[in-house]
């Protein structure tokens, strides 16, 4: 299965890329890697992620990620990546355009 990346989680992973890269250049670019890394994981196995607490919808799950959190939808035939943020953060439904059907 292949994964896509919606716009919402282009921009959060830009963000905390550059608030990183701030400090540590060569960290913010290994953290990119693994990142990738790890999209590449859930479009492999989507399954592994848990359904998201609080949605009421079984194709939005998540995945921890060092201190972050992914969100992602499962589709027939694809994986669109939402969403990444800090995982203590509360996520609500429209972080993650769980609301309607996102696709950037």
């Amino acid at each position: 299965m292949r994964f896509y990346i919606a716009g919402r989680f282009h921009r959060q992973a830009s963000a905390i890329f550059e608030h990183i890269a701030q400090d540590k250049p060569a960290a913010a670019h290994s953290w990119l890697k693994k990142l990738y890394l790890r999209l590449e994981r859930i479009a492999r196995i989507p399954a592994s992620g848990r359904v998201m607490s609080g949605f009421r919808r079984s194709d939005i799950r998540e995945v921890f990620f060092g201190n972050y959190r992914i969100a992602y939808r499962v589709k027939a035939d694809k994986v669109l990546v939402l969403a990444v943020m800090h995982g203590s953060r509360k996520i609500r439904a429209s972080e993650v355009g769980a609301a309607r059907d996102e696709e950037e």
